[in-house]
């Protein structure tokens, strides 16, 4: 039987290179603890006859729960695992991370859209609200909801390069308007 305590310094071996990647969004304490339930898994799931030492398999699922740890408390809209299939283009992922820097920590899920609409939280709708033209707006919920430029541009009857301009100038509103309420409204 494998004892946990045991394998401890390689949880903080591995936590200690995450620290970087995490910023604030999560202590060293956390992201040990993390390592702990990988490590945990890895004692649970470890198989000698496959020829792999334990050490080896366990660093995969401490850096896996680490890594997925890191990716559910880095961004304000969080993309859940399972959904990302759903979430096309690297450009959303974007919008996103732009978005959340504007915004108070908490945690808002972006789900799979439903018929054209985006399923998302309240802190989401507040930076869409801080968008005050509507057609920009419009862009920015049609860019997360992984819609392509030109297909954007087609429906509302813009190039693409405007449509990249307006989600640009739509993000850098809602940024300005959720840090600074009292002088971004003006």
């Amino acid at each position: 039987m494998i004892n946990a305590a045991d394998h401890l310094g390689l949880v903080h071996s591995i936590a200690q290179r995450y620290r970087w990647a995490c910023c604030a969004a999560l202590e060293y304490e956390d992201l040990a603890q993390l390592g702990t339930m990988g490590l945990l898994r890895a004692i649970k799931g470890f198989d000698p006859e496959r020829g792999v030492t334990f050490s080896t398999y366990a660093a995969w699922w401490i850096r896996a729960f680490i890594g997925r740890g890191i990716a559910d408390q880095r961004r304000l809209v969080r993309v859940p695992v399972n959904a990302q299939a759903g979430v096309p283009s690297e450009a959303t992922v974007a919008v996103v991370d732009e978005l959340s820097e504007g915004m108070t920590r908490g945690t808002a899920v972006l789900s799979t859209p439903p018929s054209g609409t985006l399923g998302v939280s309240l802190d989401a709708e507040k930076a869409y609200a801080a968008i005050s033209d509507e057609r920009t707006r419009k862009v920015v919920r049609m860019r997360m909801a992984g819609h392509e430029l030109h297909e954007i541009g087609d429906e509302i009857g813009i190039c693409r390069e405007r449509v990249r301009q307006l989600e640009r100038a739509g993000i850098k509103q809602a940024r300005r308007r959720l840090r600074d309420p009292q002088r971004g409204w003006a």
